[in-house]
């Protein structure tokens, strides 16, 4: 992970589970950009916070993401996918139906529930298709 001011970029290093036979992920980067309009809802702020907050607790895992309860580890996907899917109800986006890979068009939907001008909604989308984009908004 490279983290600045105002980027983060993922370094995928070892075999995730989506990857099919052929389907080579490593070496692949993503890049979280930061959201300057706001920064309470920033993503690069958000995260140096957490990082900040959870490093008294990290010892030596070298994930990301690290449950509270004792002892610390690294958090298991299924408790990621939670942690997500509690945060997007907490935010009022009805969870019933989305599944940990749904998250990135309930955000959008969400997004445009807020009434952000559609400029910024396709901007924040990073990753879904804009014809689906504007389905959601539809």
């Amino acid at each position: 992970m490279t983290l600045s001011e105002f980027k983060c970029t993922f370094t995928i290093d070892q075999t995730i589970k989506q990857t099919r036979p052929g389907n080579v992920h490593i070496g692949r980067t993503i890049t979280l950009k930061g959201y300057l309009p706001d920064r309470q809802i920033c993503p690069i702020v958000l995260l140096k916070e957490y990082i900040e907050r959870t490093q008294a607790i990290k010892h030596r895992c070298k994930t990301l993401f690290v449950t509270w309860p004792k002892p610390h580890g690294a958090a298991a996907p299924a408790t990621i996918s939670r942690w997500v899917k509690t945060t997007l109800h907490t935010a009022g986006i009805d969870t019933k139906t989305l599944s940990g890979h749904s998250t990135r068009t309930a955000s959008t939907s969400g997004a445009a529930q807020a009434k952000l001008p559609i400029k910024t909604v396709l901007q924040l989308s990073d990753g879904l298709r804009k014809q689906n984009v504007r389905k959601i908004l539809q």
